[in-house]
């Protein structure tokens, strides 16, 4: 069951993502959905969502102009709620192993590549814990990852969670109102519905529990894909 939230989310309409999926996510939590190109609605939008699935370099690509300073100015602004998901959390950064391409540059660093032996990509349920105090990421929780390159570790102002896979990894970020995240939540179940939960309606940072040892990727299946317009949605 989700609660109903009277929100309007506006997604940015990159070429190749996970858009659709995203939309069904926030219908399911109450909200009005907009897709946009335009970077006068980056700016403006009360919710804004940058979803990313395919590689670096063409993401950024996209981000590119207009709609690349539009980004930046509203991340230097931890007030603006803004999810970035997947592609879209590596785009914070300078840039990548994975391809060339400028990065908004947020957070200083290179994004990585898992290293040799490591299965690649990513494909499945992974525990994501978060660290220290956390507004949106309150308590471990198993979540879906699609990924072959990773943020290494929390920077210095952000809180956030970790995951492994071979190397620990940034499984989430969070500063202020801006939320991002590598695994998808419009796939995750209850326990990432909550965060997406919180990040509409947020609520007081707690203390997150230690963290466990684990091994990686866990057991699952995801139970129903389905197709609309030529994309996948959950």
């Amino acid at each position: 069951f989700e609660t109903p939230v009277a929100m309007e989310v506006v997604i940015c309409a990159a070429p190749s993502n996970n858009a659709a999926s995203m939309a069904a996510l926030f219908k399911r939590q109450g909200c009005t959905v907009r897709f946009t190109e335009d970077p006068a609605d980056v700016s403006a939008a009360s919710f804004l969502v940058v979803p990313g699935v395919g590689e670096f370099g063409s993401a950024a690509a996209w981000f590119s102009g207009p709609r690349y300073d539009a980004v930046v100015r509203r991340l230097k602004d931890p007030t603006k709620p803004t999810l970035c998901v997947c592609i879209g959390l590596q785009l914070l950064l300078d840039s990548s192993e994975e391809a060339e391409g400028t990065g908004f540059g947020i957070i200083p660093g290179r994004v990585k590549g898992f290293p040799q032996g490591v299965r690649v990509p990513q494909q499945g349920w992974n525990l994501v814990q978060p660290v220290g105090q956390c507004m949106y990421a309150q308590s471990a929780g198993h979540a879906f990852f699609s990924n072959s390159f990773y943020v290494p570790a929390i920077p210095a102002g952000w809180g956030g969670a970790l995951a492994l896979h071979g190397v620990s990894f940034v499984g989430c970020l969070e500063r202020g109102r801006i939320l991002a995240c590598q695994f998808h939540p419009e796939i995750s179940g209850s326990w990432a519905s909550g965060i997406i939960r919180r990040w509409l309606t947020p609520v007081v940072p707690v203390r997150a529990a230690p963290m466990v040892k684990h091994s990686g990727l866990a057991r699952r299946v995801i139970a129903c894909l389905d197709c609309h317009e030529g994309k996948v949605v959950i």
